[in-house]
């Protein structure tokens, strides 16, 4: 029997346009699923010009599916690697962990880079880390990282999410007009979500540690940094993959094991909620991250 969905997908234009698709059923390898919750973010900016759609709900499997019983809700990323493949079966389908359903979205985009520096680049218990940005990526970075034993010291433009970024974790909160009075941290996350131009002052450079390390993990902006001061202090500026598979998975463990979850505001899965989410995030107007959640 022919099968009918409804999508919200980006186009040539960049607008959200609804569209039909028809399938006969799944067969073989296929799976069928039904999009229940999506994740918003910066990328979204670049792929609502795009004629794609994201899901996460398994409804009917093909006859050589062993793994997987239907109904089985699933999580998707496009982002985890599997053997420095830039695409395949294995790195997109999992479980969803139970307590998750409605947070994984947000987990399994930008947070995956932000684990995968935390476990391969040597950030240990009891180290200070510098996080730039109480948002979207930053307060997750703060429950993360107090969770794994560090102390996450948080530099934020303004005083207005002091309480909070408290109250998730953070040991220190400075405003970057008194960075001049902090001490050396070891390390420091440039976090930013909102594809602004990176600029990394003089003022942090100072506070990090010699041969300490930063991590850019925007995307699609440019990096502009005080290059002597690299040289002279023997700064480290570090890139990082997206995640492994396993480690994505360790990720997701380990966020249900300490109940880590983002700070979310919900939009309705119809063309409305997706514009009004969108615009949220392209006006600076989004606290922290936006899920879509299906009628």
């Amino acid at each position: 029997m022919g099968l009918e969905s409804t999508v919200f997908k980006g186009s040539a234009s960049g607008s959200i346009v609804e569209g039909k698709t028809q399938s006969n059923g799944p067969t073989g390898n296929e799976v069928l699923v039904r999009i229940t919750h999506s994740g918003i973010c910066g990328t979204d900016e670049e792929y609502r010009y795009a004629d794609m759609v994201p899901g996460t709900k398994a409804l009917r499997l093909g006859t050589n599916i062993a793994r997987t019983a239907n109904g089985t809700v699933m999580q998707i990323s496009t982002k985890a690697l599997s053997a420095r493949t830039p695409s395949g079966t294995h790195r997109l389908f999992s479980p969803c962990l139970q307590g998750l359903h409605l947070r994984t979205p947000p987990l399994s985009c930008a947070v995956e880079p932000l684990y995968n520096v935390i476990e391969s680049y040597n950030i240990r218990p009891a180290d200070r880390v510098g996080v730039i940005g109480v948002g979207g990526l930053g307060h997750l970075a703060i429950q993360f990282l107090t969770k794994m034993g560090g102390s996450p010291v948080m530099f934020s433009g303004t005083d207005s999410k002091r309480q909070e970024a408290m109250q998730l974790g953070a040991t220190e909160f400075t405003p970057r007009k008194r960075l001049a009075q902090l001490e050396i941290v070891c390390a420091i996350f440039r976090i930013y979500c909102g594809g602004r131009l990176l600029a990394i002052s003089t003022r942090f450079l100072n506070i990090i540690k010699p041969t300490g390390t930063i991590f850019p993990l925007p995307a699609d902006t440019e990096l502009r940094i005080p290059f002597l001061l690299i040289v002279v202090q023997g700064i480290n500026i570090q890139g990082s993959l997206v995640a492994w598979r396993s480690v994505h998975r360790r990720m997701l463990d380990f966020a249900a094991r300490h109940k880590i979850k983002p700070i979310i505001e919900r939009f309705l899965t119809t063309r409305n909620g997706v514009e009004e989410g969108i615009a949220k995030l392209r006006e600076e107007k989004m606290p922290y991250r936006g899920v879509l959640v299906a009628q």
